[in-house]
């Protein structure tokens, strides 16, 4: 393995934002912030390192920055590449992205909100998992209540629902039976119809007036 020059730019530090400069049309421009330690990895090819001045902006903000709907539609709008391959972005596009810089104190204000809002959606998103699967096992004792016919107070002369849909099988299967023997009794009693007796011709019959004979 080859050794790298610790001074290298390769090197990634933490707070460091990672772009991607060549992926998807849905992807390009994708940005997040390096959490890992010092030195520990190094950025790949297929990306882009923005290293952030502290005194002017916070990396949360410029990330959640490039991030925005506005900015996402930029990058697709100006990345290049050819058809069937993946759409590009230069760090003169990066370095030209509008961003509306205000003082570093509102900044850290508007990532405080922006946080704030996805733990929010994190907590109503479990909390709409747990009702949901609450409400499955409800629905799923709700229906074997009803079939042990427990919803309701029962008249003790009633029959079990087990057996009143056993009667109802049986029934049912009864009368099947009823209607296959009715159509084979049917076919057996039917008679052929008689063919009828072509019809002779009438003979002709030669009439005789006065005065006509020969």
């Amino acid at each position: 393995m080859q050794n790298i020059d610790e001074k290298s730019y390769l090197w990634l530090e933490p707070g460091d934002i990672l772009i991607q400069r060549s992926n998807t049309i849905d992807y390009v421009g994708t940005s997040a912030i390096y959490t890992g330690d010092f030195r520990e990895f190094m950025y790949p090819d297929l990306m882009m390192k923005i290293q952030v001045l502290e005194e002017k902006a916070t990396s949360e903000f410029i990330t959640y920055a490039l991030s925005n709907i506005k900015n996402c539609e930029y990058f697709k709008n100006n990345a290049t590449g050819t058809a069937g391959n993946m759409p590009k972005i230069n760090q003169k596009i990066v370095m030209n992205t509008p961003i509306l810089l205000p003082p570093v104190a509102e900044q850290k204000e508007i990532v405080r909100q922006i946080q704030s809002f996805f733990k929010a959606a994190d907590t109503i998103e479990q909390q709409y998992q747990e009702t949901k699967t609450n409400l499955d096992l409800l629905n799923q004792s709700i229906l074997a209540k009803a079939f042990r016919g427990e919803l309701v107070p029962q008249n003790p002369n009633d029959e079990p629902a087990s057996i009143l849909l056993e009667r109802i099988r049986a029934e049912r299967e009864k009368l099947q039976q009823q209607t296959k023997a009715a159509k084979k009794s049917k076919g057996k009693t039917t008679k052929p119809r008689s063919k009828k007796a072509p019809q002779q011709p009438e003979e002709a019959i030669q009439l005789e007036l006065p005065g006509m004979e020969e």
